[in-house]
C-alpha cells in the first residue's frame, strides 16, 4: 500500500527542488551549478539517506533544474526521469533553448549569456505523456506539459497537489502566479496549464514563487 506522500520545498536561492516522501523518497529536480550543498544539507535535516532515494525526476532540461543532477546520480544510485523530448539536451549538458519572452526575461539572458555549464547526465527514464509513480513508493503520476521547455512535466499527486516546475512562475510575489518568462511554444504552454487546471489540483508548486491554491488556477491564462 503507497501511503499518503509528503511534499518538501527545497530552497536553493531562487530555485526550488522539492522532496516527495511516501514508500521511499523521490526528488523533483536538482537546482543550479553550485547550490549542491545547500540541496545535501536539506536532505539529511530531513533524514533522508541519499542511498534511499528511489527516484530523480527532472521536470525539464534547464540548469536550474538539472545542474546537480550527474552528481547526484553518482551519490544516490538513483535512476533520473526527464521526458523524452528533453533527453538530449540532458545528456550534452547544454540545456534545451531558453526563449524569454518577457523584458526581464531577456535581460537576465543577456547577463547570463553563455557562462552557466552543467554537467550532462543520461537519463535512465525516457517520459512519454503519462508516467506512475506508484512503483516508486509514490501515489501519483507525471503529466507531459510541454511550452516551457518541449519535454517539461509535472507531477500530480492522487491526494491533489502538483509539482509544475516553470510551466507556471511567480517571479513578481505582487502579481501571483502566472505565465512564465521562458516560452518556447506559446500553443502547448497553453494547452499544458489547461491540462492542469483539468485535474483539479489543491495546491501547486513552482520552481520560481513557491505554492498557490488550486482553485486560482484557472485565473492563469493568456
Amino acid at each position: 500500500m503507497v501511503k499518503k506522500v509528503l511534499v518538501h520545498p527545497i530552497r536553493l536561492g531562487q530555485t526550488s527542488a522539492y522532496l516527495l516522501r511516501g514508500n521511499r523518497p523521490i526528488l523533483v529536480d536538482t537546482g543550479s551549478p553550485g547550490s549542491l550543498q545547500r540541496l545535501l544539507d536539506t536532505l539529511d535535516q530531513y533524514r533522508v539517506n541519499l542511498r534511499d532515494i528511489a527516484l530523480i525526476v527532472l521536470t525539464h532540461a534547464h540548469h536550474d533544474h538539472f545542474g546537480n543532477a550527474a552528481e547526484l546520480k553518482r551519490l544516490t544510485g538513483a535512476p533520473i526521469a526527464v521526458h523524452k523530448a528533453d533527453a538530449a539536451a540532458l545528456e550534452s549538458g547544454k540545456g534545451a533553448d531558453v526563449v524569454p519572452v518577457t523584458t526581464m526575461a531577456r535581460v537576465a539572458t543577456s547577463l547570463m549569456g553563455g557562462r552557466l555549464r552543467s554537467e550532462g547526465v543520461k537519463a535512465d527514464i525516457l517520459l512519454g505523456d503519462v508516467f506512475s509513480l506508484n512503483e516508486y513508493g509514490i501515489a501519483g503520476r507525471i503529466l507531459h506539459t510541454p511550452g516551457h521547455t518541449p519535454g517539461s512535466v509535472s507531477i500530480l499527486l492522487d491526494t491533489g497537489e502538483a509539482i509544475v516546475g516553470d510551466t507556471i512562475m511567480a517571479m513578481n510575489p505582487f502579481k501571483g502566479p502566472g505565465m512564465p518568462m521562458f516560452i518556447e511554444n506559446p500553443k502547448a504552454l497553453k494547452g499544458s496549464i489547461q491540462r492542469l487546471q483539468e485535474q483539479g489540483p489543491n495546491r501547486v508548486f513552482m520552481t520560481h514563487g513557491g505554492a498557490f491554491d488550486g482553485d486560482i488556477l484557472h485565473k492563469i491564462i493568456f
